[in-house]
């Protein structure tokens, strides 16, 4: 790891991010025991894969590209990937298991949750239902393009009541599911508790 360079960022008062960086590199996020887990190499082409799939969109799909160049990548112990407006953040073994396509799909996914605030306006709503929301959504901008029922094992759902996602705003699809579910705006069901706050994220 010779090449390897980790600085720490704070954020806020407890939470501190570690940034790795070395030779023909971008600064990327990294949590700190998937640092100490993975070696330099291995850290380095996965942000190369990335760096692909980043400039690939942005010759493809310039608005989305230019978008895609103000976040950074990052690397954390998550299961899946995703994103908290700042950060595209995927779990090392999770990026093994997917192929190139399913990567770029996933990129996609995370990068339109930033496009529509999605975290910002999870706010004060119950967490699981609003990114199942959300998902379907963003899933279905992206389905257009890549027709697909799952991606990387899970399922890839971009309709609503067999309508695209896309004609519905993550709220609508939100406060629908709420009614469904018998549980109340802030969390509250007949045999389920909940809090009802957002953390921040999406996935």
């Amino acid at each position: 790891m010779e090449d390897m360079k980790i600085t720490l960022e704070r954020v806020g008062k407890d939470k501190v991010n570690w940034f790795v960086s070395g030779k023909d590199m971008d600064k990327m996020l990294i949590d700190k025991d998937t640092a100490m887990a993975l070696q330099w190499e291995l850290m380095k082409e996965k942000f190369e894969r990335y760096h692909r799939i980043k400039y690939k969109i942005l010759h493809r799909q310039p608005f989305l590209g230019e978008v895609l160049l103000a976040l950074r990548f990052g690397l954390a112990e998550c299961e899946t990937c995703y994103t908290d407006m700042k950060h595209i953040v995927f779990d090392p073994d999770f990026m093994d298991r997917i192929n190139d396509v399913e990567f770029e799909m996933l990129v996609l996914h995370e990068l339109y949750h930033c496009i529509l605030n999605h975290c910002i306006r999870a706010k004060g709503k119950i967490t699981e239902l609003y990114n199942i929301a959300c998902d379907i959504v963003v899933n279905s901008y992206i389905y257009k393009e890549y027709p697909r029922s799952s991606i990387g094992g899970l399922e890839f759902r971009h309709t609503y009541k067999e309508i695209e996602g896309s004609e519905y705003t993550a709220e609508e699809i939100y406060y629908d599911l709420l009614r469904n579910s018998g549980t109340s705006p802030n969390g509250q069901g007949e045999n389920s508790a909940g809090n009802g706050n957002g953390n921040g994220s999406n996935s």
